[in-house]
């Protein structure tokens, strides 16, 4: 029992010398192998994707083109106003409210600038806010009219004031 307890005690030092060496090789293989699949993940999600970060379809990763200002470069001038003008609309939504404000009509805004809020709308209550657009002809209705807030919801009035306007206090 002896020789077996030397002999076993021999191959207990192997295996854990093996143990160790196996370890170290296990662990370069580990590192060799992620980074292989990290890379070939990473171009083979790159390429499944690439469509997805092009918002506007011209093929140019938008993501990238985009100034420090978070503009895309690749806008023109004109492209620019375009889109604003979109985005901030000048057609008038919400709740038409009759007014004193009498209709005036226009071809643009130009028509509207020398106009005022209705008379009635003058004195804006506490739950009540401008839209920065004021008087402006609306695109649909050839209209001068002013936007507002009120609690929430956008409301809508003609601008041009009756003669002998004054501001109303209530």
């Amino acid at each position: 029992q002896e020789e077996y307890s030397e002999e076993h005690l021999e191959n207990e030092d192997h295996d854990e010398y093996q143990d160790e060496s196996d370890d170290e090789f296990d662990d370069e293989f580990d590192e060799e192998f992620d980074e292989e699949f990290d890379d070939e993940f990473d171009e083979e999600f790159d390429e499944k994707n690439e469509d997805q970060h092009d918002i506007d379809g011209d093929n140019d990763n938008d993501k990238e083109s985009e100034d420090e200002d978070g503009t895309d470069e690749n806008i023109e001038e004109g492209d620019k106003n375009h889109d604003e003008s979109e985005e901030y609309g000048y057609t008038a939504k919400g709740e038409f409210i009759e007014t004193d404000g009498k209709e005036k009509k226009c071809v643009t805004h130009v028509d509207c600038y020398d106009q005022r809020e209705p008379q009635q709308w003058c004195i804006l209550k506490e739950d009540q806010s401008w839209t920065d657009k004021g008087c402006f002809c609306d695109e649909k209705k050839l209209s001068c009219v002013i936007e507002r807030k009120s609690a929430g919801k956008l409301q809508y009035a003609y601008c041009a004031p009756q003669q002998g306007w004054n501001c109303l206090y209530d």
